[in-house]
């Protein structure tokens, strides 16, 4: 567009509040057949020699054909006429209905039909688009996330608190110190929950839920999670290697009971943050799932809220559970 026609469009623009653009229909009837001009994928171009062919108001970049045809002044000329613009093998008066370029302008091509695009090669075959690939498992994302999110309350919501209830208030139910049955029950819930831990996190990673899909939304959970799982496999293994237990009736001021002790501080003051932690972790992935599957939060909230229900109902039976023959020795030193 020049100088003058720049600064009169502005000027229109400014007095009439009306857009002002250079008319590309103008050089339609400059080309033979210049208004039937289909593409490859059969849709008809209005702007013949710009990529993409309809964008308003001034048309994208210049094809081949667009550049030859403004390096021949806008018209249509033998020389351009005789040009093979895409390189396909056809010259542009084939293409465009002229194959003698004898047309002039406001005249009638020789050919009106079967008409193709002289900037545009669809002799090139196009790529197949390649066939989606089968979910993980056969489920979608959301059925996978959802899969997830079952997981991870299922372990933050049940087995765990469970577990630790079992080494808070459940020893004596369990017959301690006589019988070692309440660690073995207590090791098992906090493995089966470590396996509902890296169960809901490959789940979440196969859904495509990794750090390459990182946004302000849902980042900030999946590092948290990342450090959940961590400090999952930390505990485990702190559990699993505790330091060695006093020898009976070993003086608590020995070395191996203060090492003790200071593990069994740590371990359980870690375990009720981590815990705590998770619990929120999990009802901020609920309100993220809800954005995209809206109708399964209630769902996942209301398992949610039954598990620590659960969990809290058996805290209190163990605390409440007097040990094996307990209840009847109590009521003996009573009467004593």
């Amino acid at each position: 567009m020049s100088p003058k026609r720049l600064a009169a469009c502005s000027l229109v623009q400014v007095v009439l509040r009306a857009p002002c653009s250079q008319a590309f229909s103008s050089f339609q009837p400059k080309i033979p057949n210049g208004k039937n001009v289909k593409g490859c994928d059969g849709e008809p171009h209005t702007q013949v020699g710009h990529i993409p062919p309809n964008k308003p108001p001034a048309g994208g970049p210049k094809n081949p054909f667009g550049l030859d045809f403004k390096a021949a002044g806008a018209t249509w000329t033998t020389e351009l006429c005789n040009k093979d613009s895409d390189g396909d093998g056809q010259s542009n008066g084939m293409e465009l209905g002229d194959p003698s370029c004898k047309w002039v302008e406001g005249g009638t091509p020789e050919r009106t039909v079967d008409i193709t695009h002289p900037g545009l090669d669809c002799t090139v075959p196009v790529a197949p688009t390649p066939a989606p690939v089968p979910p993980p498992l056969g489920l979608d994302s959301g059925a996978i996330l959802l899969l997830h999110g079952i997981c991870m309350i299922l372990a933050w919501g049940l087995t765990y608190p469970m577990g630790a209830a079992v080494a808070l208030v459940w020893k004596p139910a369990l017959g301690f110190p006589q019988d070692a049955k309440w660690f073995k029950t207590h090791q098992r819930l906090q493995t089966l929950g470590g396996v509902f831990v890296f169960a809901g996190f490959g789940l979440a990673v196969s859904a495509g839920s990794g750090f390459g899909s990182w946004n302000w939304t849902t980042g900030p959970h999946k590092l948290s999670g990342f450090f959940v799982v961590l400090l999952t496999v930390a505990q485990m293994m702190s559990g699993y290697f505790r330091p060695a237990k006093p020898a009976s009736g070993e003086d608590p001021t020995s070395e191996v009971s203060k090492t003790r002790s200071k593990w069994l501080l740590f371990h359980r003051v870690a375990a009720f943050f981590l815990l705590v932690w998770c619990i929120f972790q999990c009802y901020g992935g609920i309100e993220l799932y809800g954005l995209a599957y809206s109708e399964y939060t209630v769902f996942l909230t209301t398992l949610l809220v039954i598990f620590l229900g659960i969990s809290v109902v058996f805290l209190v039976v163990g605390k409440c559970t007097p040990p094996p023959g307990g209840a009847k020795g109590d009521q003996v030193e009573l009467k004593s």
